[in-house]
């Protein structure tokens, strides 16, 4: 076989999968049988002899055509494609297609077969490499060297087209450059997602809704999935092509970190003009004005008609040799062994030690190991040594390249063998061809990656799968290394060298399921990473569910000390500055994929913008107004952008303010000008150094400037008018175009404002925004949520839009201090998902509403102090109409209330639910509540009120307790006999038949005296006294012991009586009587009574919580609510 390792030998056509592809996906090579070896022999006359390129759905291997004695392709499809009806018929699509179109410029096809359970497709084996690798060495092509390239193809898509065949499928990679005996010749290749017009039946498509193709390149129709899409789509996706090579940058979208953006810039907006950017002409515009014209029916009618203009087009170039596009090939190493065979043979016995480092240092001097069949570890390419240079030009922004993929295998040079050759060590394989600087480090990158993972398939130069984790990683889990080199500046990875090095990464990801997570280990000899690498990351991460973890090659060195490849690994995951917070209220969603619920407006902008106009987009806050615009600025490459943040300007006049625009814009004028005069001069001054790009002015925030309109200072109001007044005229006369956002810009659409005449009433564009529906949140938070390994259950979706009212501000900060919190309480591996259920919203949000932070920054800023106050008393007091909020702040002037409530409404933070009036989110509402300051009026106010309620309380109470006090204080009677005082405390009310005691005292200033004296039942009482239970009692007389105090037991009954009377009989004649009042609560445990008695405290309780309630809540929420 001529040539060696540098000869980049490719197929016709390399299998795999595509932009919507039907077939299954797979995340690892295709499978192919054990019998599909070299040496084996297809229908007796094709010998394999190597596997030259693999893809979704079989592999392509060089053949030997045994009768011709010839070498061929061979595309083999796996039993898997061949099991897949759609596979099968997109094998059988592109025979048939390559059957019928005759044409020096398509490859030829010789034979189609089957042989047991493979079909397999012969064709014309070529030497060379695609436009998309040409493109890697220079930034674009000459027009000479472009009508060499594309000449031949536009004749290969006229012979096509004359079939019948639209290709459907053009791009870089699929235009080949091949060596021939006499020069080169350019090939149209892979027709695999061809449409076809049969002779007789429909034409075969793709299934409906499928949409198929290089997203890059595709035409608006295809996009759109047309089912009559027709030869013109193919004129499109080349004339992208051309521009691509005639430029250096893709027409739509050049700057894309997403292919949504892409789409989205293909169906809505046009490409730069080629000659405001580079040195080709104003023909040249015209020609692609009309080869990528959104409507087919305005672009060139056939294939002819568009060579003709592009001959046209470049009349005058000379002819150029096709092979200075190709990489001079290099020559077979010199200790390659001679080749008399093409058939595999046993290598030599391995020797020496097993470890992957030490067989690496042994086979240092080769270069690199040899291949058996099915090897997944071809060596690097060398086609096109600069393809990784380090520069801070994108020379290759050709997304499908695929120079690994089209990389052959070296020779193969063996002695004929009995039995085919095992396959060597993975990591060995893989540690031989590492590229560059880190082949010095392949023990340490081996031994690292083989302590994590089983076994390891090289996708390309620079890119390996991982397979076999040997810690617990989810079964949806995908794991790949990348190597990276940053060669021009030691030490520094520069941000074209990362996106050009792992090109065929992405390419890879592009083919498996976006919901499969995946883990890229980065692994590289800079220590800095350029500017825009971890941008280049994130997005990455946003666009495939990769999470991609740099690594130092110093780093893997601590492995061979014995330090645990899992812990550096895991250090990796959560090392990497963590990825940013997709819930940040200030992440920017610039993702047209993830628009959630704006992609209308975004579209009612662009095509406000199409021309100078003046737009004012108005909304709550939070509500997305600045994410809309930088949505919009993605699109307006053309625009030359001047913003101004109307709330950091330095003065709140109008007159300062217009100084400010006027300078942003380039011309601040003269000292004295007035205001519009100001505006009209810097207006014509951002014309005139736009330099053929429109001039857009931003002004973010503009309350500040519109509230004037409305305010009492006549002189501001007079200024103010003469300010937008002026905006209008140079919106009007073409100068620039101007968008607002702001709170209020609801009010530039007024006929009348307080009383002026407003002239941009019939002349602003008004785009309000509205909130966010249920599905539009429970998008968001299932997109931003797989950012990070976030899944909320349907319960806790539907609580977010409920809490927030679809507010973007409210939902992100509700959500992202949930999973925050998440994290904390309950620790995560960064593998490990994290499940969010409505009850930690739930919690989430009563934090929130207590926190004062949560909306001092996003919405008290934009509130006068009035509108604070009506905003407040909505919140607690949800009034029914205005003039209960008007009630409610008596001490304010009605008619400023009444206003105010009325801008609350238009902005959108108030609305009438029900028959009353309500804060509109609530979420806002529970923490106006608890946070929202008054003003010191009503402050005094609400210290009065709450001082009235707690003393009402407080005398409440007071008053139960004296009742209580009177009802349970006991009785006394008193008095003297025979020289003694005597003295009886009993209770004052007793239940019948319920014991009660009595306590008697005596107090003598002698020796007692015989007086008799008795405590007896009085008629209509029946008592059972003392010990004996007897209906009288001595207390003394000359027989008894001489006491000082005792107490006495009584059990008091009568029928019908209210009170029962006991007297005391001194000397035979009645003395005092006892009175006891019939009451059944005296019956009442004491417990029970201690319990009525703390009864007597609630009304004062009750007061205190009327009064204090919500800083009384907002307190204990702080001390016990946050964790």
């Amino acid at each position: 076989m001529p040539g060696g390792r540098g000869a980049a030998v490719l197929a016709a056509s390399i299998l795999g999968d595509r932009f919507g592809r039907a077939a299954p996906e797979r995340s690892e090579a295709p499978m192919m049988p054990a019998a599909v070896r070299a040496g084996r022999e297809l229908d007796g006359k094709y010998r394999l002899v190597r596997p030259i390129g693999r893809g979704g759905m079989g592999q392509v291997w060089e053949a030997f055509h045994t009768d011709l004695e010839r070498r061929v392709a061979v595309k083999i499809l796996t039993p898997e494609s061949i099991a897949h009806p759609n596979t099968l018929r997109r094998f059988e699509i592109e025979a048939r297609a390559l059957a019928r179109i005759r044409s020096p410029h398509v490859v030829d096809v010789y034979d189609v077969g089957v042989e047991g359970d493979l079909r397999y497709l012969v064709m014309e084996l070529l030497e060379g490499e695609d436009l998309g690798l040409a493109l890697c060495r220079r930034p674009r092509l000459s027009l000479a060297e472009a009508r060499a390239v594309f000449t031949p193809v536009l004749q290969a898509l006229n012979a096509a087209h004359a079939r019948g065949i639209v290709h459907r499928d053009l791009k870089p990679s699929n235009i080949f450059i091949a060596r021939t005996d006499g020069g080169a010749v350019v090939k149209l290749l892979d027709f695999g997602i061809a449409k076809l017009e049969e002779p007789s039946g429909p034409p075969t498509s793709t299934l409906a809704g499928i949409v198929m193709g290089s997203p890059l390149f595709m035409s608006p129709e295809q996009i759109s999935s047309l089912r009559d899409l027709d030869h013109r789509s193919d004129l499109f996706s080349l004339g992208a092509v051309i521009y691509r090579a005639l430029t250096g940058v893709q027409p739509f979208a050049p700057n894309a970190q997403a292919l949504g953006e892409v789409i989205l810039a293909i169906a809505s907006t046009e490409p730069r003009p080629p000659s405001t950017f580079t040195d080709l002409g104003a023909d040249v515009d015209a020609f692609f004005a009309k080869a990528l014209a959104k409507d087919r029916t305005h672009r060139f009618g056939n294939a002819d008609e568009m060579l003709e203009a592009f001959l046209a087009l470049t009349d005058g170039a000379p002819a150029i040799d096709l092979r200075t596009l190709l990489a001079a090939p290099k020559a077979a190493p010199q200790d390659a062994r001679p080749s008399p065979s093409l058939e595999l043979a046993d290598p030599p016995p391995p020797t020496g030690p097993a470890d992957p480092a030490q067989a690496l240092a042994r086979a240092a001097g080769d270069t690199g190991p040899d291949t058996t069949p099915g090897e997944t570890f071809p060596p690097a390419p060398a086609a096109c040594p600069e393809l990784f240079a380090d520069d801070d030009t994108d020379p290759c922004s050709v997304p499908t390249l695929q120079a690994a993929r089209h990389a052959p295998l070296r020779a193969i040079s063996a002695a004929p063998a009995a039995a085919p050759a095992p396959p060597p060590d993975p990591w060995l394989a893989l540690g031989a061809v590492l590229p560059g600087t880190l082949s010095q480090h392949a023990g340490s990158i081996t031994r690292f990656l083989s302590a994590l993972f089983g076994r390891c398939a090289r996708e390309s130069a620079h890119v390996a799968q991982l397979f076999e984790p040997s810690f617990h990683a989810p079964g949806h889990y995908r794991f790949f290394a990348v190597f990276l080199i940053g060669s021009a500046q030691p030490g520094r990875l520069a941000t074209q060298t990362f996106v050009l090095q792992s090109r065929s990464l992405e390419e890879h990801l592009d083919r498996l399921d976006k919901g499969a997570r995946k883990v890229v280990l980065a692994i590289g000899d800079s220590f800095e990473l350029g500017a825009g690498v971890r941008q280049r990351i994130f997005a990455m991460y946003r666009a495939h569910n990769a999470l991609v973890v740099p690594v130092h090659v110093a780093r893997l060195r601590a492995v061979a000390d014995d330090r645990n490849a899992l812990e550096l690994f895991r250090e990796g995951l959560s090392d990497f500055n963590a990825l940013p917070d997709p819930f940040a209220v200030n992440a920017r969603a610039v993702d047209p994929t993830s628009l959630f619920g704006m992609r209308a407006l975004l579209g009612d902008l662009l095509r406000a913008l199409e021309r100078p106009a003046l737009v004012s987009i108005y909304g709550p806050p939070g509500c997305g107004k600045t994410s809309l615009v930088e949505m919009a600025r993605g699109e307006l490459l053309d625009a030359r952008l001047a913003r101004v943040r109307c709330v950091e300007l330095p003065s709140p006049s109008i007159e300062a303010a217009a100084r400010e625009i006027a300078r942003a814009l380039g011309d601040e004028g003269p000292a004295g000008a007035e205001v519009g005069e100001r505006i009209a001069l810097a207006a014509r001054a951002a014309r005139d150094q736009a330099a053929g790009q429109r001039a857009l002015l931003v002004l973010e925030d503009a309350d500040v400037i519109l509230k004037p309109l409305e305010g009492p200072d006549e002189g501001e109001r007079a200024a103010a008018q003469r300010l937008w007044t002026a905006f209008g005229r140079a919106c009007d006369g073409g100068l620039l175009s101007v968008v607002v956002t702001s709170l209020s810009g609801f009010v530039l659409g007024d006929a009348k404002i307080a009383g002026w005449v407003n002239p941009l009433a019939n002349q602003v564009h008004a785009l309000p925004i509205p909130p966010l529906t249920p599905a539009d949140v429970q998008k968001m938070l299932a997109e931003l949520g797989m950012q990070i390994n976030v899944r909320f259950d349907a319960q806790a979706l539907g609580y977010a839009h409920e809490v927030t009212a679809g507010n973007v501000y409210a939902v992100r900060k509700l959500c992202g201090y949930v999973v925050s919190r998440r994290r904390r309480s309950a620790p995560h591996g960064p593998l490990d998902e994290v499940r969010i259920e409505k009850r930690h919203l739930v919690e989430g949000a009563r934090d929130l509403a207590a926190i004062g932070e949560t909306f001092n920054t996003s919405v008290l800023p934009w509130l006068d102090a009035t509108e604070r106050l009506v905003l407040e008393a909505v919140a607690t007091r949800q009034p029914r109409n205005v003039r209960g909020v008007q009630q409610a702040l008596s001490g304010q002037d009605a008619g400023a209330v009444a206003a105010a409530l009325d801008r609350l409404r238009r902005i959108g933070l108030v609305e009438r639910r029900g028959d009353r009036e309500r804060v509109a989110i609530p979420l806002l509402a529970d923490w106006t509540r608890n946070n929202l300051q008054p003003t010191p009026g009503e402050a005094t106010q609400r210290r009065e009120q709450q001082v009235r309620t707690l003393a009402v309380g407080c005398s409440i109470t007071l008053l139960l307790l004296g009742g209580f006090a009177l009802w349970s204080r006991p009785r006394e009677a008193a008095w003297d006999a025979g020289g003694c005082r005597y003295e009886i405390d009993y209770p004052g009310r007793a239940a019948p038949g319920v014991e009660i005691k009595l306590y008697a005292f005596r107090t003598c200033a002698g020796p007692p005296g015989d007086t008799e004296v008795r405590l007896r039942a009085r008629a209509g009482t029946l008592a059972q006294l003392g010990a004996h239970k007897a209906p009288s009692l001595l207390l003394h007389d000359r027989d008894l012991p001489d006491w000082q105090q005792q107490e006495i037991s009584a059990v008091l009954s009568g029928l019908g009586r209210s009170r029962f009377e006991l007297d005391v009989l001194v000397g035979g004649a009645t003395g005092e009587t006892l009175t006891v009042d019939h009451d059944w609560l005296a019956s009442v445990p004491e417990l029970a009574r201690k319990l009525i008695a703390a009864a007597s405290a609630i009304p004062a309780a009750m007061a205190a919580l009327l009064a204090y309630g919500d800083e009384i809540a907002a307190l204990v929420r702080r001390l016990f609510g946050r964790r």
